[in-house]
Protein backbone atom coordinates (compact mmCIF):
# COMPACT_ATOMS: atom_id res chain seq x y z
CA UNK A 1 0.00 0.00 0.00
CA UNK A 2 2.77 2.31 1.16
CA UNK A 3 4.19 1.51 -2.60
CA UNK A 4 1.25 2.71 -4.35
CA UNK A 5 0.98 6.12 -2.26
CA UNK A 6 4.15 7.07 -3.77
CA UNK A 7 6.81 5.60 -1.46
CA UNK A 8 10.10 4.03 -2.53
CA UNK A 9 11.01 0.27 -1.21
CA UNK A 10 13.62 1.87 1.07
CA UNK A 11 10.88 3.77 2.83
CA UNK A 12 8.12 0.55 2.62
CA UNK A 13 10.53 -1.03 4.50
CA UNK A 14 10.90 1.58 7.44
CA UNK A 15 7.40 1.95 7.41
CA UNK A 16 6.60 -1.75 7.53
CA UNK A 17 9.53 -2.05 10.91
CA UNK A 18 8.04 0.75 12.49
CA UNK A 19 4.35 -0.97 11.96
CA UNK A 20 5.86 -4.45 13.18
CA UNK A 21 7.94 -2.67 16.30
CA UNK A 22 4.91 -1.03 17.30
CA UNK A 23 2.92 -4.25 17.44
CA UNK A 24 5.70 -6.27 18.90
CA UNK A 25 5.58 -3.81 21.94
CA UNK A 26 2.28 -3.81 22.43
CA UNK A 27 2.38 -8.07 22.43
CA UNK A 28 5.30 -7.40 25.45
CA UNK A 29 4.03 -4.23 27.19
CA UNK A 30 0.72 -3.71 26.99
CA UNK A 31 -0.31 -7.56 27.08
CA UNK A 32 2.55 -8.57 29.17
CA UNK A 33 3.32 -11.68 26.25
CA UNK A 34 -0.15 -13.08 27.02
CA UNK A 35 -1.44 -14.34 23.38
CA UNK A 36 -4.96 -14.30 22.20
CA UNK A 37 -5.20 -10.40 22.69
CA UNK A 38 -6.70 -7.63 19.91
CA UNK A 39 -4.30 -5.53 17.98
CA UNK A 40 -6.32 -3.88 15.67
CA UNK A 41 -4.33 -1.93 12.61
CA UNK A 42 -6.51 0.98 10.42
CA UNK A 43 -4.62 2.55 7.38
CA UNK A 44 -5.58 5.50 5.39
CA UNK A 45 -4.61 6.99 2.55
CA UNK A 46 -5.12 10.62 1.46
CA UNK A 47 -3.59 12.56 -1.06
CA UNK A 48 -1.29 14.31 1.27
CA UNK A 49 -0.17 11.61 3.79
CA UNK A 50 -0.24 7.49 4.50
CA UNK A 51 -1.77 7.08 8.27
CA UNK A 52 -1.58 4.17 10.78
CA UNK A 53 -3.77 3.51 13.62
CA UNK A 54 -2.64 0.91 16.34
CA UNK A 55 -4.95 0.15 18.96
CA UNK A 56 -4.93 -2.35 21.81
CA UNK A 57 -6.80 -2.74 25.20
CA UNK A 58 -4.22 -3.68 26.95
CA UNK A 59 -2.52 -1.98 29.89
CA UNK A 60 -1.81 1.83 29.18
CA UNK A 61 1.79 2.79 29.24
CA UNK A 62 3.05 4.61 32.21
CA UNK A 63 2.04 8.60 32.56
CA UNK A 64 4.57 10.69 30.32
CA UNK A 65 6.13 7.79 28.40
CA UNK A 66 4.33 8.84 25.12
CA UNK A 67 1.20 11.55 24.92
CA UNK A 68 -1.59 9.27 23.56
CA UNK A 69 -4.31 11.75 23.52
CA UNK A 70 -6.60 8.98 21.98
CA UNK A 71 -6.19 6.64 24.87
CA UNK A 72 -4.72 2.95 23.44
CA UNK A 73 -4.82 4.32 20.17
CA UNK A 74 -1.16 5.06 18.65
CA UNK A 75 -1.65 7.19 15.43
CA UNK A 76 1.43 7.33 13.21
CA UNK A 77 1.82 9.42 9.87
CA UNK A 78 4.16 10.54 6.89
CA UNK A 79 3.15 12.89 4.08
CA UNK A 80 3.28 11.13 1.03
CA UNK A 81 6.56 12.18 -1.56
CA UNK A 82 5.43 14.48 -4.42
Amino acid sequence: MAGEGGFAQEECERLELCVVEAITNVIQHAYQGAAGHPVTLAVAVTSEELELRLHDDGAPMPDGMLERPQGNTLVLAWRLPR
